[in-house]
């Protein structure tokens, strides 16, 4: 995609899923429990990584690649009590390129929780992290055009877990997001970021032992950085059904409100979201598919987004473990002369552990997206193997 041919967007996402490092593995088919008390886990991963789209380029373009190495410095403390759960940690990620050294960049993730338990009915959490991102591919943002140029995004937030009786609990959260992009003289002030702001309140109801009733209702108020602000509001009902101790099903389908410039009187639209978890301890699927409506870009517009994502890990005999996951969006605009983007994020993770404080990984991530405009069409594909080492310490 040429950046000369892009017109000038306002662009602001609502939905950020940080992307920590190269290729971000899950470590739980082999990590042990945690213990109570507190601990300190310092871990180092390194390794050669091929990139065959350096320069995030549009695939008429001739994307250049290269072979590079990545170097990611990882360290987090835990605390869990008796009531009270604390956890920082910090995720750095260095990418230094052979034949682009202009383009060696530093990825950085900070993030933080803390959760209590106030009385036998009663749970008070919080949440805070920022991610800083050399592109916008990375961060899995809504709306938002792959190119390489740098992002960061803050997000925070509360909630309140009640257990009203045996049956019923209530979920009450709230959370804020704050984004912005780098300055780049190529693009002439196209991303520009915004924040929202946003609550929920959540009712879940058990009828029997497989089947529980459940109703959301949720408002976002979002502001863009260059003036204009729009709202959306949801409200769902729904249920899950349990088909056996592994397996659960559930959805919820409701209305959503749209206030927002670009559209001159508030708009009343369908939301839904449906999806399956089925648990073989301790492999696992996830499938999932919803629509929800979010601000996205040309001066302010608001965007129906679908979502499908596809998650499974599973262990290889008693050392070994795999994972993977991939998330698709489609972006219907709901103004005229906007274009949609079709957006793609794949990643997968092969490892063994040598010991229980080393490991070894070869990992694919790969990101794609296609706009209906010429030179709309974008793929990036990395693939690498990484050691790492490190392990939890205990202190005392």
């Amino acid at each position: 995609m040429r950046i000369t041919r892009l017109p000038r967007l306002v662009v602001f996402a609502l939905a950020a899923l940080p992307s920590y490092a190269a290729a971000q593995p899950a470590w739980d088919i082999v990590t042990a429990a945690p213990r109570y008390g507190w601990t300190f886990t310092p871990t180092l991963t390194a390794g050669p990584q091929w990139d065959d789209n350096v320069l995030v380029q549009g695939n008429d373009d001739a994307p250049a690649s290269d072979i590079g190495s990545v170097v990611s410095p990882i360290a987090s403390i835990d605390f869990i009590g008796r009531k009270s759960e604390f956890s920082v940690g910090y995720t750095g990620n260095f990418a230094l390129y052979r034949n682009f050294p202009a383009l060696n960049s530093f990825e950085q993730a900070q993030r933080l929780a803390v959760k209590r338990r106030v009385t036998r009915r009663v749970t008070l959490s919080a949440f805070e992290a920022f991610t800083m991102s050399p592109t916008t591919e990375l961060q899995q943002l809504v709306g938002v055009p792959f190119v390489r140029i740098g992002s960061r995004v803050a997000n925070g937030g509360a909630s309140l877990d009640i257990t009203l009786s045996r049956k019923t609990t209530i979920l009450a959260t709230y959370n804020a997001q704050w984004l912005r992009f780098n300055d780049d003289d190529l693009l002439q002030g196209v991303l520009v970021g915004g924040e929202s702001h946003g609550g929920r309140v959540g009712i879940r109801h058990t009828l029997s032992r497989r089947i529980a009733l459940t109703t959301d209702a949720e408002a976002t108020r979002a502001t863009i950085a260059s003036g204009g602000a729009f709202a959306v509001q949801n409200a769902t009902f729904g249920g899950e059904y349990r088909l056996d101790a592994l397996t659960r099903l559930f959805g919820s389908a409701g209305a959503a409100r749209l206030v927002a410039p670009d559209i001159v009187t508030p708009r009343i639209l369908p939301a839904w979201r449906a999806g399956v978890v089925r648990t073989f301890n301790p492999f696992g699927v996830e499938a999932s598919y919803g629509r929800t409506f979010v601000p996205s870009y040309a001066g302010g517009g608001t965007e129906a987004n679908d979502e499908v994502t596809f998650r499974v890990s599973a262990p290889i005999g008693r050392r070994g473990y795999f994972n993977a996951s991939t998330a698709w969006r489609k972006g219907s605009v709901l103004v005229v002369n906007d274009l949609p983007l079709n957006s793609v994020w794949t990643s997968a993770t092969l490892g063994y552990a040598l010991r229980p404080w080393m490991r070894v990984e070869g990992f694919y991530a790969g990101q794609s997206q296609r706009i209906d405009r010429p030179g709309g069409a974008v793929d990036r594909r990395r693939i690498g193997l990484l050691i790492s080492t490190g392990a939890p310490m205990r202190i005392r």
